[in-house]
């Protein structure tokens, strides 16, 4: 989803997060994220890919885990691995988009073969509940909205959108 008006982002940090803000949220309802994760540190795409979702109304807010830090999660498969949460409704057209903007910005890791990797989406009441590695039963995943082989989406909310800029036609 995209705003006329690019919104600000506001960032802050503690020892374990590095945390991006809409200064101004859409209100939708916030259950869970879909998690993307790299090798530390952070690098300034993926920070600039985050700000560019919120900025353009994809998501409201998102965090990574703060690589500058010495702190280690204890939560963390592997600690030369960094973990962003990129928070959404459940709703489908939320994730659609959240999804598409993923695999757009590469934020989705590939397997050698070049598939993309089976991202789940988290609730945050399953990260309550301490649901995590093997404990952790994801609900949602992108191959709900993205093939993975060919990185095309399954239901493209902006589709239409999109070809009609490209092909120049209104609707």
């Amino acid at each position: 989803m995209t705003n006329e008006f690019a919104r600000k982002v506001k960032e802050w940090s503690n020892p374990d997060w590095i945390f991006y803000h809409a200064d101004h949220a859409h209100g939708s309802d916030i259950v869970g994220k879909f998690l993307t994760y790299g090798r530390r540190p952070v690098t300034e795409g993926v920070r600039a890919a985050i700000r560019k979702a919120i900025e353009s109304g994809v998501i409201d807010h998102a965090k990574h885990s703060n690589t500058e830090s010495r702190h280690i999660n204890r939560n963390a498969r592997n600690p030369d691995e960094y973990v962003v949460c990129w928070y959404s409704s459940d709703k489908r057209d939320w994730l659609q988009r959240l999804a598409e903007f993923l695999v757009e910005n590469g934020m989705v890791r590939k397997t050698q073969g070049g598939r993309l990797y089976n991202i789940a989406f988290k609730y945050d009441s399953q990260t309550r509940a301490g649901e995590y590695g093997e404990e952790f039963v994801a609900e949602i995943k992108l191959a709900d909205f993205i093939y993975l082989d060919t990185r095309e989406p399954k239901n493209d909310t902006g589709a239409s959108e999109r070809k009609q800029s490209e092909n120049g036609t209104g609707v």
